[in-house]
């Protein structure tokens, strides 16, 4: 992530100075938040569901990409050996995070829908970081299945995404919707200082630089019930493990 760029983008909507930290899990900024050492998170949907738990946050406002403030997942084979999801029993999965929706949560609901025990269905499951990495992973055949995020058009087909347009990639399934990252208040600030920043944040003209680092179009009003329903649907596979 461009730091120096969500400072500057940061700094503009908020009109005073700004400071930065980047954390290597978000493990580690939900417990920064719990312990109110961080006024501000930009946190996708999991780590903010884990966060609203532990009473830690305010969901001031939700990223919209593309038009859309909710999107989606698909569970992707290495085409050519998996091409149905039956195929993927006994195959090797490269996910991107306990806490990704659409790199682990949901793809695993996918299976677990389908039938399957996530836990036992494959025969070694890895964690690595990026979606990138998902791909790579499956693309140099150092894993069978992984999940990645998506778009869908009108119809509900999914049509865009890192994955899109390579033959090195069959669609095994796909689920959602997922409702967007969020930017998130600590819950320990001051309720005049939360209304501030909600009004800030949840503008419809934020500086362009903060739309860029956030790879959003739009900072959109949240909607507390999808965040619920996402949570309601997902607890059963996932949500409820640490």
């Amino acid at each position: 992530m461009a730091r120096g760029i969500l400072e500057v983008g940061l700094e503009g909507a908020l009109r005073e100075p700004c400071r930065v930290r980047l954390y290597d899990t978000y493990a580690a900024l939900v417990e920064a938040l719990v312990d109110g050492e961080e006024e501000l998170a930009w946190l996708p949907p999991i780590a903010y569901l884990r966060a609203r738990r532990r009473g830690a946050v305010r969901l001031l406002s939700v990223i919209e990409r593309g038009g859309q403030s909710r999107y989606g997942c698909v569970l992707l084979g290495r085409a050519g050996l998996v091409d149905r999801l039956d195929d993927a029993a006994g195959k090797r999965a490269a996910w991107v995070d306990p806490w990704s929706a659409a790199g682990y949560i949901v793809p695993r609901a996918l299976v677990h829908a389908a039938g399957h025990h996530p836990g036992d269905f494959f025969s070694a499951q890895s964690f690595v970081g990026s979606y990138e990495a998902v791909l790579s992973m499956l693309r140099f055949g150092q894993a069978e299945v992984g999940g990645c995020f998506c778009r869908f058009d009108a119809e509900g087909t999914p049509v865009e995404g890192p994955w899109a347009g390579q033959e090195a990639f069959s669609i095994l399934a796909h689920g959602g919707p997922i409702p967007g990252d969020t930017l998130c208040a600590s819950a320990s600030l001051a309720s005049g200082r939360l209304e501030q920043l909600q009004l800030l944040l949840s503008s419809k003209l934020p500086p362009p630089a903060l739309l860029v680092v956030l790879q959003a179009t739009a900072l959109r009003p949240p909607d507390v019930g999808a965040y619920d329903l996402f949570e309601r649907t997902y607890a059963d596979v996932s949500l409820a493990r640490p």
